[in-house]
């Protein structure tokens, strides 16, 4: 890692994620959530809350959480947009494991509209 990047992390899905960094490797497991409706955009979820963990100075182990957290509550609802929690939600899951349905109506109504006006649009 002397020259070369000082975090690597691998995503692994429902396995969690391994990585290292000048601590060392660390492997952590997959938040249990259910049931994931929808994969996608997960791992660009994912990258973008690990990147606002390195931002706000925390380990990469404590990234990693966060992202992996961030991630999977995504999944939770269909598309890729919808369901990318706020960072409220992601802390009060991380603090009690739960997470709310009223964190997300608001934006699964907004995209069900959008999409609807998108499709009629091009039909």
């Amino acid at each position: 890692m002397a020259k070369g990047p000082s975090v690597v992390v691998f995503t692994m899905g429902d396995k969690g994620c391994i990585g290292c960094d000048e601590n060392g490797e660390f492997k952590l497991d997959a938040f249990k959530l259910g049931p994931i409706v929808d994969t996608t955009g997960a791992g660009d979820v994912f990258h973008g809350a690990f990147i606002k963990g390195l931002l706000d100075g925390k380990s990469a182990v404590e990234c990693a959480r966060f992202a992996g957290a961030t991630a999977t509550i995504k999944c939770l609802q269909l598309g890729g947009r919808a369901g990318i929690p706020t960072l409220e939600t992601v802390e009060n899951f991380l603090r009690t494991g739960v997470v709310e349905e009223a964190d997300f109506r608001e934006r699964v109504e907004y995209y069900s509209t959008f999409f609807f006006i998108c499709l009629f649009y091009y039909l």
